[in-house]
Formats: structure tokens, C-alpha cells, sequence
């Protein structure tokens, strides 16, 4: 008797899962601090957007308050690995400011803002940023942060802000 050949089985395919992939959001606004002048001034008044220095002098606080404004069309760039990175890609920050980077693979980026971008020269002021904290070039603000796969980091902003004073002299 004859064997027959046991049919072979066919090859399954077992689709790999895509890595899951993270995004980083924000906004962009005018930090404001108002410090009255004149006669009717009392010493020390100034509004709630204002943080008092040590050496007696204010500036904006850095938080987001009611009544200050997104920066609308203000470019964002994104680059791999910690600053001033790899370029990576880059956004436009929206009406109100809000800006977002979807579709990233887990890593470690930085985010800049620069003022002396041609797209952003219009848009930002010569004033200097008040968040995040420990900016300290007057026309770039850079984050380090890093992204988890599938993880969206949100609140990753920028504040910029000039002087400002009211009242009579």
C-alpha cells in the first residue's frame, strides 16, 4: 500500500502590532502684568498676572491667567533627542494658542519657539518668556520632555510676555 503525503500546513501570518505612538500638546499666550503708575498708584499694587522679584521689580507670573490671550499662527518645532536635538518636524499654533504634535514614537524631544523666526517675527514681541521657567534667551524658549509609547503629554506651554505699564507720569 501507498502512503499518501501529509498536506503541509499553511503558513499563518500574525499581524505585528503597530507601536503605539504618543503626542505632545500646549499653547501659546501673552503673559501679561500690569503695574499701575502715578498719583493714584499705591507701592506695591499691581495685578494678579504679576510676580514680585527680589529685587523689588515685577514681571509676568508665568501661569496662564483669565484675560490673556492664545497666540494665534506661531511656529513650533519639534526636534529628536535633547536640545537643541535633530529636527523632527514642526506646527502652527492655533486661534487660541493651542498647538499639538501627534504620531510620535516614544523618546525623548525638544520643543522651541523662536522669535527671530521669519514665520514668527510678526507674531512675538521682544519681550522675553516667562514659562517655562528658567528660559533664558530673550528670542528662543526650548523643553526638553519625553514621550511614553501611547502617551499624550499635555500643558506643554509657553508664555511670553513685555513690559507693561499704565498711569500717568
Amino acid at each position: 500500500a501507498l502512503l499518501a503525503p501529509s498536506p503541509q500546513p499553511a503558513p499563518t501570518l500574525i499581524p505585528s502590532a503597530a507601536p503605539a505612538t504618543g503626542s505632545i500638546a500646549g499653547r501659546v499666550w501673552q503673559d501679561l502684568c500690569s503695574i499701575p503708575l502715578g498719583e493714584a498708584a499705591a507701592p506695591g499694587q499691581q495685578d494678579t498676572g504679576c510676580s514680585a522679584l527680589s529685587d523689588g521689580t515685577y514681571q509676568a507670573n508665568g501661569l496662564l491667567d483669565a484675560g490673556e490671550a492664545g497666540l494665534s499662527g506661531v511656529r513650533v518645532a519639534l526636534a529628536s533627542g535633547a536640545c537643541p536635538g535633530t529636527p523632527r518636524a514642526e506646527t502652527t499654533s492655533g486661534a487660541d494658542g493651542a498647538f499639538a504634535l501627534d504620531s510620535l514614537p516614544a523618546g525623548q524631544y525638544c520643543l522651541t519657539l523662536d522669535a527671530l523666526d521669519p514665520s514668527n517675527a510678526s507674531l512675538l514681541t521682544n519681550g522675553r518668556w516667562t514659562l517655562p521657567e528658567g528660559a533664558t534667551l530673550r528670542t528662543q524658549a526650548s523643553r526638553e520632555v519625553t514621550v511614553g509609547a501611547g502617551e499624550s503629554l499635555t500643558g506643554q506651554d509657553f508664555g511670553e510676555t513685555t513690559a507693561s505699564l499704565a498711569g500717568r507720569v
